[in-house]
């Protein structure tokens, strides 16, 4: 436990702050070097209850810290200096944002007087994350009083709370500090900070009041989808989706990301999406879709429902209006999981949907066959294959974290056998997915397995600059020249001229990178034997070994050529009711 110094020093509040931290459970702290952050990380080390990781790059740092946080379901903080330092903490703030994940963000700074006069890594912290944090806080620079004291130990109790408060996310605490940097006092066991704990009630919500009995006799006739986003595993989450998809009147889909496979529901979104709107079989759609959890990723199931303008409910643990569909109109303030209880447990017995969601998987099975006779017939190495044998060889309990772009979007094309997944879909971007699988792996014994782009990979390579890399982290780059995703979606395609600008060829070997910094690694011979993959996939994936990384290069031109003639094929399968 940290302890405070004797004597009222100016710098008094950055001991409190380290006891605080303690105290309300923040026991893991990334620090990055610097000189202004001098205090913090003198305090810090002095605690007895404190986990310290030195991560040098802080946009690395930031995201490690995701991952950590999400491994352990608590909130991490981040430390570091000031000048640009904090400003390289957006980008996982902002995800941990939409992700809903505890970050405190403590940023070193210098005194107010000296904001905006030319001096040497200063620029103006107040606000600087203002539109993608919960809340931000200023310390004093100095404190001289015990009222000084208690005003910025009350403050550090409300930021931390904050950020653990649902819906959870990151906090920012600004600490303006004068020289001398190193003059921390000697600690002693009196006079500690008084902590603020907030306390919430462990009863569930009261589930006669989700809906009223007419607003359930409504749904009668309603044919009711249900869309789960992205989902932190969870074993009691899975089992009552598993229970309501089995039901003849409910069709659940559940993206990857959603971490609830079940065999009642359909997993490939897409493709099903796919064949209604290229047929314009919308009676096999829902009437009412009720949507849980964080992103969706399917941008296509996004654009027909808009279009088909379909109810839609949003169940929220607390309040979010996210209209994604732009017909919303229920948000029902409860957890998921009471929510499809109630619905299982007091929804009408209705056959209205019985026809249509047979047809939905019907359509779904000839989908499954339809890809699996694609990759086949084509003899060059190209992503879905990758993708393909990933799916048949990975072991159950595997942590997955699925780059942006392609990646996750491939990994929606099949079905997963109890894997975790994860993926940063809060923002979406390129930044930090290395970083945010590495922090996690440094938490867990279970294998981690990053799959990412190499463009992806190349704009975290520093993720990798770790003294102690986990030895359970595997890392599958999939190398297709750069930025495949536009030559999949459609626009850049019109434009061949600029296409270059796009996808961003590049001239790096990254197997070479990936050996400079100290990962095994190998290049897959893919590309010249296809029967190569199994082995080298088998090979990434052994558990005995250290920390591994796989490159496949694939043909990128072609990999988006087959994958839209997938899609293309798709509408001319036969909707039937088995």
């Amino acid at each position: 436990m940290a302890k405070n110094p004797t004597n009222n020093t100016s710098k008094t509040h950055i001991v409190d702050l380290v006891y605080v931290l303690e105290k309300l459970g923040v026991q893991r702290i990334m620090l990055s070097p610097g000189s202004r952050s001098a205090p913090l990380v003198i305090a810090l080390e002095r605690s007895e209850g404190i986990e310290c990781m030195t991560i040098t790059d802080e946009r690395c740092a930031a995201f490690f810290a995701l991952g950590v946080a999400l491994a352990r379901d608590e909130a991490v903080g981040i430390v570091c200096t000031s000048g640009s330092a904090p400003l390289n903490y957006s980008p996982a703030l902002a995800e941990a944002f939409y992700q809903h994940v505890p970050i405190i963000a403590l940023t070193a700074d210098r005194p107010n007087e000296w904001i905006d006069q030319g001096e040497n890594q200063s620029i103006n912290q107040t606000d600087i994350y203002s539109n993608f944090i919960k809340a931000s806080f200023q310390l004093p620079v100095e404190v001289h009083t015990q009222a000084d004291r208690w005003y910025a130990s009350r403050m550090v109790s409300q930021a931390i709370n904050t950020s653990k408060r649902a819906p959870k996310g990151p906090v920012h605490i600004n600490i303006p500090l004068r020289e001398p940097l190193y003059d921390l006092a000697p600690y002693d066991d009196a006079n500690l900070p008084k902590v603020i704990e907030e306390i919430y009630p462990t009863s569930s919500i009261d589930s006669t009041i989700m809906l009223n009995d007419e607003e359930l006799s409504s749904l009668k006739d309603k044919r009711i989808g249900i869309v789960l986003g992205s989902h932190c595993p969870s074993n009691s989450l899975k089992s009552i989706t598993e229970q309501i998809a089995s039901r003849q009147d409910v069709l659940v889909m559940h993206e990857t990301l959603s971490n609830v496979p079940c065999t009642s529901g359909i997993a490939l979104v897409d493709p099903l999406v796919e064949y209604i709107d290229l047929n314009k079989a919308y009676h096999l759609l829902p009437d009412l879709v009720i949507t849980m959890g964080n992103a969706v990723v399917s941008k296509k199931l996004k654009f027909l429902f808009r279009q088909q303008n379909i109810e839609h409910w949003h169940i929220t643990p607390s309040p979010m209006y996210w209209d994604r569909f732009q017909t919303l109109t229920k948000v029902i303030v409860a957890k998921p999981t009471d929510f499809l209880h109630f619905l299982y447990n007091n929804l009408p017995e209705s056959f209205s949907y019985a026809t249509g969601k047979s047809i939905c998987h019907s359509i779904e099975r000839q989908c499954v066959a339809l890809r699996d006779h694609t990759i086949n017939l084509v003899n060059e190495s190209i992503d879905y294959r990758v993708y393909h044998t990933l799916s048949q060889q990975i072991q159950p309990k595997t942590n997955v974290f699925w780059g942006n772009s392609t990646p996750v979007r491939y990994a929606g094309l099949f079905v997963w056998n109890n894997q975790q997944h994860f993926g940063n879909r809060g923002v979406s971007g390129i930044d930090g997915q290395v970083s945010t699988a590495v922090g996690f792996a440094s938490q867990t014994d279970e294998l981690c397995l990053c799959v990412t782009g190499d463009l992806a990979m190349l704009y975290d390579s520093n993720a990798l600059w770790q003294i102690n890399m986990p030895t359970n982290f595997r890392l599958l780059v999939i190398d297709n020249g750069g930025g495949n995703i536009f030559n999949i979606i459609p626009g850049p395609d019109k434009h061949p001229s600029v296409n270059h600008r796009f996808t961003s060829p590049h001239n790096v070997e990254i197997h070479q990178l990936l050996q400079a910094l100290g990962l095994e690694s190998r290049i897959s011979q893919a590309n010249r034997d296809n029967s190569s993959l199994d082995t080298d996939i088998d090979w990434l994936l052994d558990p005995s070994k250290e920390a591994r990384g796989l490159v496949v290069h694939t043909d990128g031109e072609q990999s988006a050529r087959i994958l839209k003639q997938y899609f293309a094929e798709v509408k001319n399968l036969q909707e039937k009711d088995n």
